[in-house]
């Protein structure tokens, strides 16, 4: 976009220069010359993504690619616009109205990771995320992936298939919910065929 707008530059540097100031990034230049349009189109297709309560894991997969791929002028404004919204599943599961420092934390090694994947650094003059303090083990990862999925969802399917219980599951299904509702906490043993399962309430 530089190269189409700056008449002339005969070094990086001449690229990244207006009216005598040298910017640090070509996103700066082009934010300093007027050449991007505004975000709302990276803001929307973030706002339409989250809107069908998708995972964590996939949301956060979303916000990634907008920054890598869609580019956003300003990569940290568009992460504390929704840093909310990142940060709501993890706030759901701890049962909190706000991100806390140690949710918003968790969620930026999450991001942190994602970036890597991709061969890249959010920390970076491009885009100048917060920097997680900490690291997300290989183990860790493979909980977090363990443990992505969509509460909602699974609760319809749950219910919806009570009614298909026989009388000894139903037994099992009215146990373990009365523990979950009373929050009284237990520990279930199931078994299927060669396969033995406990269950913890906590």
């Amino acid at each position: 976009m530089l190269l189409h707008n700056v008449a002339g530059p005969k070094s990086f540097e001449d690229i990244r220069t207006v009216d005598g100031h040298i910017y640090e990034t070509y996103q700066d230049v082009c934010i300093a010359l007027g050449l991007f349009e505004d975000d709302k189109s990276i803001e929307q297709a973030f706002e339409e993504g989250a809107a069908f309560k998708v995972s964590e894991n996939a949301l956060l997969h979303l916000f990634v690619t907008l920054c890598i791929h869609a580019m956003p002028a300003n990569a940290n404004a568009f992460w504390e616009k929704y840093k909310e919204e990142l940060c709501s599943w993890r706030m759901h599961l701890k049962k909190v109205d706000d991100p806390t420092p140690q949710i918003i934390n968790e969620v930026l090694l999450k991001i942190q990771a994602l970036f890597e994947e991709q061969g890249k650094d959010m920390t970076s003059q491009d885009y100048k995320l917060p920097t997680p303090t900490g690291q997300l083990t290989v183990e860790k990862r493979e909980v977090a992936q363990e443990l992505d999925y969509n509460h909602e969802e699974l609760a319809e399917i749950t219910y919806r298939n009570v009614s298909n219980l026989n009388e000894e599951q139903l037994l099992f299904w009215n146990a373990l919910k009365e523990a979950i509702d009373n929050e009284s906490g237990d520990v279930f043993g199931l078994q299927a065929s060669n396969m033995y399962q406990l269950i913890e309430i906590k």
